[in-house]
């Protein structure tokens, strides 16, 4: 009775390791995935800065798409364009979504666009230059 009762716990924690394992895997095939679809793209469509501060390079549901730009710091700058004017994008559709931006002392560059994950073809894109204020 030990024994099985040994061989259960084992085995419980094996599946939950081989769980996270499958879990991560699929987060990385998606990033793969990300990385795969821009290197694809025409840079006349979207290119990163040269020596961007930051890239962003993701596949996601639509619906995960505001908790992304919040925790980057960037809702301000693209949402504004994202959410008004544009089609209505099913909450549950897969989008790549990639953004880019340059801070330096003196200007501040952003761009970002979004593509449909089945079908390709890009929704929405934009892009932003500021002057710093010198004190």
């Amino acid at each position: 009775m030990k024994k099985i009762m040994l061989s259960i716990s084992v085995l419980s924690i094996l599946f939950f390791i081989i769980g996270i394992s499958n879990e991560a895997l699929a987060k990385k095939t998606e990033k793969t995935e990300a990385y795969e679809f821009l290197e694809s793209l025409d840079p006349v469509i979207y290119k990163e800065y040269d020596q961007a501060t930051d890239n962003i390079r993701e596949k996601i549901k639509y619906k995960d798409l505001q908790n992304i730009l919040e925790n980057k710091g960037i809702q301000k700058m693209v949402s504004k364009s994202i959410y008004s004017g544009y089609p209505k994008i099913d909450s549950n559709s897969e989008i790549y979504f990639y953004a880019t931006w340059k801070d330096s002392k003196e200007e501040f560059y952003f761009k970002y666009a979004i593509f449909d994950a089945k079908t390709k073809k890009q929704i929405v894109s934009g892009s932003d230059f500021a002057l710093k204020n010198k004190k």
